[in-house]
């Protein structure tokens, strides 16, 4: 029966290998490994032993495989392949080559705030894929926490022990039916709203905590009129009366920009990138591009949404 260590083979014994037998012999395969001769006898060995048998024949004038020997080439050959492309495939990811971009985040975001950074981001690493998992506000740490993600992008956890870095601030505006007459100044104060029919969002999106929120500051909560998941759809069921609704300023589709009123008080929430322990290459490359964006500064009179 053969022993638990003899199932893994050394890959610096299985390369010594193939050397001696393309080289033909021993002494030259010990030229070619800049290898002492007896050192390379040694390996050669405990190759064999590992195996449970001979795999060189030695002749008076160099060696050959044995049986076993030719049986184990080609495999040997496919691993020690199979062993450089993934060190390849490592370093390509370390420079940003290849490789995937892993992070969590709310939809509104990834369709709107973050949309340059990943169009920056691909232009820059165009063969790194990126993989966007949305988040629920409360399971955007715990996804992060799991591993599930390499890190998040939205609110700032309040207890977190790894690295965030703040990256900038999203306002909330409004979207009223486009018929509705604009403010002398273009402002609305938000309690104003208190009795109007919202489209508001599933709870299964980090947005609905955002605008319950926001309403709650101005001492109420929202009446549902509509209720949707998708952010590009509250816009557009607004702007066509059926309801009142707060989205994101980036995730406006440009058409309904009439339809936007800004709030005397406007609500807005950090984002931050946050991570378990360290930052990976590709993490702080894109963080990089996320800091470097030129984001709106915060507005004065604005009101900070601090979710739980």
């Amino acid at each position: 029966m053969a022993s638990a260590g003899s199932q893994f083979l050394n890959l610096r014994l299985l390369h010594y290998w193939v050397t001696v037998v393309d080289a033909g012999s021993v002494t030259a395969g010990a030229r070619r490994l800049s290898v002492p001769q007896p050192a390379l006898s040694r390996q050669i060995r405990a190759l064999e032993r590992a195996v449970g048998g001979p795999l060189l024949e030695r002749l008076p004038h160099g060696v050959r495989p044995t049986e076993a020997g030719e049986a184990l080439l080609p495999e040997a050959r496919a691993t020690l392949a199979a062993a450089t492309r993934s060190v390849n495939v490592a370093r390509a990811s370390l420079r940003l080559e290849a490789g995937a971009l892993s992070f969590g985040t709310y939809s509104s975001l990834a369709a709107g705030a973050l949309l340059p950074s990943l169009q920056r981001w691909h232009q820059l690493h165009p063969g790194v894929s990126t993989r966007i998992t949305g988040f629920a506000h409360g399971d955007l740490q715990e996804g992060v926490e799991r591993g599930l993600v390499d890190f998040g992008v939205g609110v700032p956890p309040r207890t977190w022990s790894g690295p965030i870095k703040p990256i900038a601030w999203d306002e909330l505006v409004l979207v009223v039916p486009s018929s509705e007459p604009a403010t002398r100044d273009g402002r609305v104060d938000l309690s104003t709203l208190a009795d109007r029919g919202w489209v508001v969002f599933d709870r299964g999106i980090g947005l609905s905590q955002l605008v319950t929120a926001a309403c709650e500051h101005a001492g109420f909560h929202p009446r549902p009129a509509v209720e949707t998941s998708q952010v590009d759809a509250a816009a557009r069921l607004a702007a066509a009366g059926l309801g009142v609704a707060l989205v994101p300023r980036d995730n406006v589709p440009l058409e309904l920009r009439g339809a936007v009123r800004t709030l005397t008080r406007p609500p807005v929430w950090r984002i931050s990138a946050f991570t378990r322990r360290d930052w990976s290459p590709g993490a702080a490359a894109y963080i990089d591009i996320l800091r470097a964006h030129e984001w709106p500064a915060r507005p004065r009179s604005a009101i900070t949404l601090d979710l739980d």
